[in-house]
């Protein structure tokens, strides 16, 4: 929700989904207050509660989970891909996740019991990860 604070002091819209949880009207009535265009509803909600997913999904920029298939488990404020090497830097010695051809391949967190979780990295360095 921090940044939040940024995109409205820069006057843009911004779309929310997990990990910030908009499971009723009273809460996307808020987010929309503070600016939010698109609202991503959560994927617990798909398993338990068709009606208000319904009520909610009625409305315009309302969309349905980003992945309804795999849901989220956790997101990292820091991209895993460090842990294979350095990230790439441009001529001036900055990171810029965005262009990091790593995030552009499919990776996945291998559990003791050799699931694979699926994950993701953000243009921001987020790292999200998925059930397998």
């Amino acid at each position: 929700l921090g940044q939040v604070v940024i995109a409205r002091e820069l006057g843009v819209t911004f779309d929310v989904a997990a990990p910030v949880f908009c499971a009723n009207r009273a809460t996307l009535t808020w987010l929309r207050g503070l600016g939010a265009g698109r609202v991503y509803l959560p994927a617990e909600l798909l398993g338990n509660d068709a009606e208000r997913i319904a009520e909610l999904a009625a409305e315009p920029g309302v969309l349905g989970p980003v992945d309804a298939d795999r849901p989220e488990l956790m997101v990292c404020e820091h991209c895993l891909l460090t842990a294979e090497g350095v990230c790439a830097t441009d001529a001036t010695g900055q990171v810029h996740c965005r262009d990091c051809s790593r995030r552009q391949q499919t990776r996945y967190l291998v559990e003791r019991d050799g699931m694979r979780l699926p994950i993701a990295i953000d243009a921001c360095g987020r790292t999200r990860i998925f059930l397998s």
